[in-house]
């Protein structure tokens, strides 16, 4: 398993009828493409595509996942309890450097990160006080159904939104 086998992204700002947007593309695929300037919400800077992973997933299946996806984190669900926390590839990369087999490892013998989470319609200031509080530098933003509308990670939060 190649943990660094995926591409690098790249960004571009573009120009639409409505202002500048910075497109991000990954092996010629686009990944987001967000909307520049003063008005852009946190929502706007957020990973929109949520990934799953399951309690009994292998950790070894669900690394492999997040490599094949570029995505640095999974929520972790139970069929029953339903969310249960936030896999990162921090986690994983901790299970590996204190000798852990991943590969014999479930996701359910990890610790996993607590969930955050706000309103997609919450405003900056309040986004970066709970993202400085979250484990995991990131926040799950909830639409008005309490579902997950978005992953917003600190780093992009400050890359795009100011």
């Amino acid at each position: 398993m190649d943990f660094f086998a995926f591409p690098a992204p790249t960004e571009k700002i573009v120009k639409r009828g409505d202002g500048f947007y910075l497109r991000r593309t990954v092996g010629g695929k686009d990944i987001v493409c967000t909307k520049c300037g003063s008005s852009l919400r946190p929502y706007d800077c957020s990973r929109k595509e949520v990934h799953y992973c399951e309690l009994e997933d292998m950790v070894s299946d669900v690394s492999d996942r997040l490599v094949e996806k570029n995505i640095g984190s999974l929520v972790v669900r139970d069929k029953i309890r339903g969310n249960m926390g936030l896999l990162t590839d921090a986690l994983i990369f901790k299970a590996i450097s204190s000798g852990m087999d991943v590969g014999k490892l479930r996701v359910k013998d990890l610790k996993l990160e607590p969930l955050v989470t706000a309103p997609m319609d919450i405003d900056l200031d309040e986004a970066m006080k709970l993202l400085k509080k979250s484990a995991s530098s990131r926040i799950l933003l909830m639409d008005d159904k309490g579902k997950i509308a978005g992953i917003l990670k600190e780093k992009n939060l400050k890359r795009f939104g100011k």
